[in-house]
């Protein structure tokens, strides 16, 4: 698992931290020939080339988790890798977790090839707007009523929606769920 760090939030001393794409591509590759699960923080403030060169690396070694945090702030045009790991890295075996305050300044490929959606409460009607639009339908109305550390979620994998909450030891509970006809 890699974790690009874009505003430096992610300090677990647990894990291997560098500031460095290429140190962290030589810990993915390393990682991959040990078949030894590692997880990666890279802090940098070009996470633009760090995104790109780390998608190139989990589809060449065809398999792993990207996690980004802020990803609104990645710009396809200057991570094109990243682009193309969006629409194809299924194929290769590579997980994305991602997550934003802006949604609705999402780039599309990102929300169109999801296939889990997290959603906490919000009251900004442009990100109701896009989730009606988008991923929820009229049940996006629910965000501007869940209460803290709680949300909504669809899980298309098992045409799942409904409500969920966060524990103080970051564990998702479904506390209401349906079939999604």
């Amino acid at each position: 698992m890699v974790i690009v760090d874009i505003l430096g939030n992610f300090d677990n001393p647990e894990y291997f931290h560098t500031k460095s794409i290429s140190e962290a591509i030589t810990q993915i590759k390393n990682y991959h020939q040990s078949k030894k699960p590692e997880i990666i923080v890279v802090q940098t403030g070009e996470y633009n080339l760090a995104v790109d060169y780390i998608s190139a690396a989990l589809w060449e070694i065809n398999g792993g988790t990207l996690v980004l945090d802020e990803v609104d702030a990645i710009s396809f045009s200057e991570a094109p890798c990243f682009d193309q790991i969006i629409r194809y890295g299924r194929n290769h075996n590579v997980d994305i977790i991602t997550g934003c305050r802006r949604p609705a300044e999402l780039e599309r490929n990102i929300s169109a090839a999801a296939n889990k959606f997290y959603c906490f409460g919000t009251h900004d009607s442009r990100d109701i707007e896009f989730f009606q639009a988008t991923v929820f339908g009229d049940y996006a109305e629910n965000l501007q009523r869940v209460e803290k550390f709680n949300g909504i979620f669809i899980n298309h994998d098992d045409n799942t929606m409904g409500q969920y909450r966060i524990d103080i030891n970051g564990q998702v509970f479904h506390t209401q769920e349906a079939t999604v006809s």
